[in-house]
């Protein structure tokens, strides 16, 4: 599943350039939050999914002052 932060974009960032997102998926089974990879500056991720599960996804950015408040849950059903 690849998955495109491109809402990110114009986000209120308090005046502060972002230096890092990170995104947590779950296990496609309403698990707890995992972090996927390492935070970076990457808008486009490809995601390890399997077909037929509902995954959830959240995702926060990093500045000067710190990591801000995780995103409201997304959905993704695996086609």
């Amino acid at each position: 599943m690849a998955i495109t932060l491109t809402e990110l974009v114009g986000v209120d960032t308090g005046n502060s350039d972002i230096q890092a997102y990170s995104l947590e998926v779950d296990d496609g089974q309403a698990g707890d939050f995992m972090a996927f990879g390492i935070p970076s500056m990457s808008l486009e991720l490809v995601v390890p999914a399997t077909r037929g599960l509902t995954y959830r996804l959240r995702y926060r950015a990093f500045n000067s002052v710190g990591w801000g408040e995780f995103s409201p849950v997304l959905s993704a059903l695996v086609a």
